[in-house]
C-alpha cells in the first residue's frame, strides 16, 4: 500500500446529483475488440478545478500483468509520470497491479492507491483475474486542470493510427498535459515539449480534436448495481 497523503479527499467517491458527463471510448477499437473503455464521472467544470475523475474498465483480451510487471499486456499506459497532479486509484472490482517507482504491487476491491506527482508508474489487470472478468477502477487526478480534454484525445489518436501512432504526436499532447514518459530523460523531455510547442502545430498537431468529442448522455459516481451488471457478474 502507499501512505501518501492526498491534499483533500474528502469528495473522492461521494455520489452526486448532477449531470458529470459520460463518455465511452474503446482502446481497441480499431481492432475490433472491447479493449478499455472509460466514463468521465468528474470535470475540472462540474469540481471547480478540484478533481477530475473516471471510471476505468478493462477487460480480459487485454491480458494480465505477472512478477514482472504489466509489460505483456496490451492496454497497460507506458510507465510515466504527473509532473503536476495526484492520481488516486479505486479499485471497484477484480485485482489491480501497478507498478510504483519498479516495485510490483497489488490491490483489490475496496482499496485505494494514491500515487503523488513525478512518481513513475503505470498499471494492468492483475494475474489472478479470469478472461471473462472486467477490472473496474475509479480514478481521480488531483487537481483536475485538463484532464478532461486529454483522455479522449489520447484514445482517440491511439484508435485512428491502430495503436500505432506517430510518437511526436503523442509526446506533443503529453507535454502539454504535464505528463511524462519515463523512457524519455527529463531534459530530453523537457527540449522536445519546448519544440514541439512551436513544431506541432505546424505539422497539424491539435490539444483538443472535435472528432474525438462525445456529446454527454449521463453522469455521477457509478453505483454497485452498475459496476455489478458491466463486469458480467449481475
Amino acid at each position: 500500500t502507499c501512505d501518501y497523503v492526498l491534499p483533500d479527499d474528502s469528495a473522492l467517491g461521494k455520489d452526486r446529483a448532477h449531470d458529470a458527463g459520460e463518455y465511452f471510448m474503446s482502446g481497441h477499437a480499431s481492432e475490433g475488440g472491447p479493449g478499455f473503455k472509460f466514463k468521465i464521472l468528474e470535470n475540472g467544470e462540474t469540481t471547480n478545478g478540484t478533481y477530475f475523475q473516471l471510471l476505468d474498465r478493462t477487460t480480459g483480451d487485454c491480458g494480465v500483468g505477472d512478477d514482472s510487471g504489466c509489460g505483456m499486456t496490451k492496454c497497460s499506459p507506458p510507465y510515466h509520470t504527473h509532473l503536476r497532479q495526484y492520481e488516486v486509484f479505486e479499485i471497484l472490482n477484480g485485482e489491480f497491479q501497478f507498478i510504483l517507482e519498479g516495485n510490483v504491487h497489488r490491490a483489490v476491491k475496496g482499496e485505494k492507491v494514491v500515487v503523488p506527482p513525478n512518481a513513475k508508474h503505470t498499471f494492468c489487470r492483475g494475474p489472478s483475474m479470469k478472461d471473462h472478468e472486467e477490472l473496474q477502477t475509479r480514478i481521480s487526478l488531483y487537481p483536475a486542470l485538463n484532464a478532461g480534454e486529454f483522455f479522449p484525445n489520447i484514445v482517440g489518436i491511439f484508435n485512428d493510427a491502430g495503436q500505432n501512432p506517430n510518437p511526436l504526436k503523442v509526446v506533443w499532447l503529453m507535454c502539454h498535459h504535464h505528463i511524462r514518459l519515463v523512457d524519455i530523460p527529463g531534459p530530453v523531455h523537457e527540449a522536445m515539449c519546448v519544440m514541439l510547442s512551436f513544431f506541432g502545430p505546424l505539422l497539424g498537431f491539435r490539444i483538443v480534436d472535435a472528432t474525438y468529442a462525445v456529446e454527454p448522455s449521463g453522469g455521477g459516481v457509478p453505483d454497485e448495481e452498475y459496476i455489478q451488471k458491466t463486469a458480467g457478474m449481475a
